[in-house]
């Protein structure tokens, strides 16, 4: 029995497969695969290219008993779950497997238990955390639109608010503000 562990991200995907003991066999990296920044087809696309390298490389054939983890970038709803679960579907990957969100495994992986809480600041931000009951708390994590404050694109665009307002007179030069003004000519 082999164990397919992908984690789908807003700015890459990256895969694992492993024996069931947890060796690492190979792991191989792609593209972005939050359906909701690169859309159904792409994510389709991505996580296709990460099963199919990850069994080409380990050379293990699809049909063997494989065990899924696919957690994702926004999968922390049940509509995300089922829109993802029938991409799953169509590429052959049923029966066997977890579907959850980015923050989930980060904190699993991270801590080795179900139990915890984990800050996560990358192309989005959140903070979640289980506790001894299984009851699940989160803040943030809403998209860049409503609110992933302390994320890279978060960070990114109040950095260049803070430029903007230096350059038009309304605020005080940065230490970025000669920067990137040049980068921009």
């Amino acid at each position: 029995m082999y164990i397919i562990g992908i984690d789908g991200g807003g700015t890459k995907t990256v895969g694992i497969l492993a024996t069931e003991t947890g060796q690492g066999l190979v792991e191989v990296q792609s593209g972005p695969a939050n359906y909701h920044v690169v859309g159904e087809t792409q994510t389709q696309v991505v996580l296709e290219s990460v099963v199919e390298e990850l069994c080409e490389r380990a050379g293990v054939s699809r049909t063997c008993p494989i065990r899924f983890c696919l957690g994702m970038a926004g999968l922390g709803r049940a509509a995300d779950q089922e829109i993802i679960g029938r991409i799953c579907d169509d590429l052959g990957i049923r029966g066997n497997r977890i579907l959850t969100h980015d923050a989930h495994i980060a904190l699993v992986g991270g801590i080795g238990k179900q139990e915890g809480v984990i800050v996560i600041s990358g192309t989005g931000a959140i903070v979640y955390g289980i506790n001894a009951e299984g009851k699940e708390g989160r803040a943030s994590g809403w998209g860049y639109l409503i609110g992933d404050e302390g994320s890279g694109y978060d960070i990114a665009i109040k950095g260049l608010r803070a430029v903007a307002r230096a350059a038009d007179g309304r605020d005080t030069p940065t230490e970025l503000t000669d920067r990137i003004l040049n980068s921009l000519e």
